[in-house]
């Protein structure tokens, strides 16, 4: 009688699920009971499993997975082990014939199982978890035997909680280079329209004053131009128009014989009013 108390637990010790598959967390095992295939879990695995139906309905997340199962130990798990235990689960329930809705994943939260499904605990005796048919063989189920006939649907699903994260990254990083790109291309449109400024400021930098003046108006010239003497006939045939305040700029256009007279309110600044005449010799 002793014997009998000392194996039987107030916490349920057998899990029955639809009905024909029987749950032994204690054994880490699950069985059918209408063709007995068994399997057993990793521990890890059987105890993601307690823990999921003891919160049948509520979506348990990843990290909170990590901390009940390892981190009460002490013992700090990447998300990789995360993924095989649950990969281990799954594979488990399939094989048992529990197929693959039983456990559900939600993107970006975690995983759960619905609470329309049918799960009735069972306080029982270890023993009676075990007890095999007649004729039934129990199916070993191995860490290595997880990751070689891995489900690699369910593993890219459980991986897209973390590589969400990777993607918002890489969106961020997307436009920072866009962003960039953008000062780049303002500040080289900004160094274009400053040096047109200062060439047209400094367009007229190479002309020399001359002693010449018309109506009051002061002459420059290119250092191409005509000699003093040639100077003076050009402007006693041609004389340039010019009202008070003006400044001319004379210019010679190589190889054709003509003269350009520039005529400027200022100093050919930008705002400022220019005209230009020509004369051929």
């Amino acid at each position: 009688m002793l014997e009998e108390e000392s194996v039987c637990h107030s916490e349920p010790t057998l899990y029955t699920i639809e009905g024909n598959i029987h749950f032994c967390p204690n054994e880490n095992t699950l069985r059918n009971v209408i063709d007995g295939r068994t399997v057993t879990l990793l521990s890890t695995a059987s105890e993601c499993f307690k823990i999921l139906i003891e919160n049948q309905g509520r979506v348990i997340s990843r990290d909170e997975m990590k901390e009940l199962v390892w981190g009460k130990r002490g013992v700090i798990v990447s998300s990789n082990t995360f993924y095989q235990n649950m990969l281990n689960l799954r594979r488990g329930l399939e094989k048992v014939g529990a197929g693959k809705r039983l456990i559900s994943t939600h993107y970006g939260k975690g995983v759960t199982i619905d609470n329309g499904l049918d799960i009735t605990p069972i306080v029982t005796s270890v023993s009676n978890c075990l007890e095999p048919m007649n004729g039934t063989k129990n199916i070993p189920f191995s860490t290595s035997e997880a990751i070689n006939t891995a489900d690699e649907h369910f593993l890219n699903n459980f991986k897209q909680l973390e590589e969400k994260g990777i993607i918002k990254k890489n969106r961020y990083n997307h436009g920072m280079i866009l962003i960039t790109n953008l000062l780049l291309l303002f500040f080289c449109i900004l160094m274009f329209y400053t040096a047109h400024n200062l060439k047209r400021e400094n367009y007229f930098s190479h002309y020399t004053k001359t002693k010449l003046k018309v109506k009051n108006c002061d002459i420059y010239t290119d250092p191409a131009l005509l000699n003093e003497h040639e100077l003076n006939e050009l402007l006693k045939q041609n004389p340039p128009d010019c009202e008070e305040g003006e400044t001319l700029y004379l210019s010679s256009v190589y190889p054709i014989q003509r003269m350009s007279v520039i005529r400027c309110i200022g100093t050919f600044l930008p705002g400022e009013e220019c005209e230009s005449d020509y004369y051929l010799e």
